[in-house]
């Protein structure tokens, strides 16, 4: 059970990677609410809901700062500007761990929408979008929707009236979902753009699928991005400087170490050093 709660809560809080993922604080809180619960369901739920708390509020020690995107968050936060005139959409690619998700959400808005588009149906989903809507503006949800394009439409008719961001993760997985969604969304976008204040960031890790949605003359999202953005893994550049600032007697052995293992990937540099594999040695006795 311990396992499967820990598999659940990381699924649910992975797109933010500024915070810790323990499973110690899991298996712990499972021993507790076993005891006070009589209902395994209930228990299940309740060592989710624990465990998502750990990983959102419990931050890393020495957590590495944010490095080498300041060209990606200028170009950002010049959009959110644009957003306040009209809505505006900005695509962002690159593979998984690659920092995508951390970048949007430094995009410097206040209030911030995530729409994470799982392996769930559409009905599902759209119950997830819809809490995170009722969330963030502080209303009830009444009635059910059971459809991206309703929820879509929602979201451009709030902007009308209040700016902010929505971020799209995993855009590529509507394809598995309902593919007529992007079709949806085009025109929703086309109809409502001129007159919301919508800042949209989509991001997708599947690069072929992305290029396809949004590059390709027949598709229907064709043109409707007005920035587009691919990130790379670390350069060595920045992977030096990274290293430096963790351990600054560094030898280039540690650095080829560092490179070879991570492969300049942000999310696995920081899981190195954030635990204290700062040497060569440390490092690969972490494999």
């Amino acid at each position: 059970m311990a396992d499967a709660v820990y598999r659940s809560a990381v699924s649910v809080a992975s797109p933010f990677n500024g915070f810790a993922v323990s499973k110690f604080y899991v298996v712990v809180m499972r021993k507790k609410y076993i005891n006070i619960c009589s209902s395994e369901n209930y228990v299940y739920f309740c060592e989710i809901v624990m465990a998502i708390t750990v990983i959102l509020f419990t931050k890393k020690n020495n957590a590495m700062k944010f490095y080498n995107r300041e060209k990606e968050q200028k170009e950002l936060k010049n959009v959110l500007q644009q957003s306040r005139k009209e809505s505006r959409m900005t695509v962002l690619m690159g593979r998984r761990r690659i920092g995508k998700t951390e970048l949007a959400l430094k995009c410097g808005d206040e209030t911030v929408l995530y729409f994470f588009v799982g392996k769930k149906t559409e009905p599902l989903l759209c119950q997830d979008f819809m809490d995170e809507v009722s969330r963030k503006f502080g209303f009830p949800v009444i009635g059910r929707v059971n459809s991206f394009p309703e929820v879509f439409r929602i979201v451009m008719q709030l902007s009308e009236k209040r700016p902010f961001t929505l971020i799209i993760d995993e855009f590529q997985n509507f394809l598995k979902v309902n593919p007529s969604i992007y079709s949806d969304i085009q025109r929703d976008w086309d109809l409502y753009r001129e007159n919301s204040h919508l800042n949209l960031i989509i991001s997708g890790s599947v690069f072929t699928l992305m290029k396809k949605i949004f590059e390709d003359y027949n598709e229907p999202l064709f043109g409707r991005a007005n920035a587009q953005m691919t990130l790379r893994p670390f350069s060595t550049s920045t992977l030096k400087e990274i290293l430096a600032d963790f351990n600054p007697s560094y030898t280039s052995e540690d650095l080829l170490a560092l490179f070879s293992i991570t492969g300049g990937v942000p999310w696995y540099v920081s899981l190195l050093l954030d635990n204290g594999n700062i040497t060569k040695d440390k490092m690969l006795a972490a494999l």
